[in-house]
C-alpha cells in the first residue's frame, strides 16, 4: 500500500533550511518500520526473517 500526504507549509517555514537532527532520526525511524514492514516473514512463528 501507497500514501501519499500533502499539506500547506505553515507561512514561518524557510525551504531553503536544512532538517534538525530530531527531524532526521524522524525519516531514520520510518525507513526502519516500512523495511520491517516490507521484510520476507516465518509464516509459522511470524517472526522477521533474514533479507
Amino acid at each position: 500500500m501507497r500514501v501519499m500526504v500533502f499539506s500547506k507549509a505553515a507561512k514561518d517555514v524557510d525551504m531553503n533550511a536544512e532538517p534538525s537532527a530530531e527531524m532526521l532520526e524522524a525519516f531514520a525511524a520510518m525507513d526502519r518500520f516500512t523495511e520491517e514492514l516490507a521484510a520476507p516473514r516465518d509464516d509459522e512463528r511470524g517472526e522477521l526473517g533474514v533479507a
